[in-house]
């Protein structure tokens, strides 16, 4: 009984880990993405003869 407790826990860990990991993988790809889509803009409206 005590290893079916101890499996569940593991399995459980393990997927809340793997959930965390991938929501903040995604969290952190849309943080760069609109970083670099605020770099691009800035280089765009200060480029020179586009104002």
């Amino acid at each position: 009984m005590v290893i079916v407790v101890v499996v569940v826990v593991v399995v459980v860990v393990v997927v809340v880990v793997v959930v965390l990991t991938a929501l903040m993988t995604i969290f952190i790809d849309w943080i760069v993405l609109v970083v670099v889509c605020n770099c691009i803009s800035i280089k765009v409206n200060t480029a020179p003869g586009n104002q």
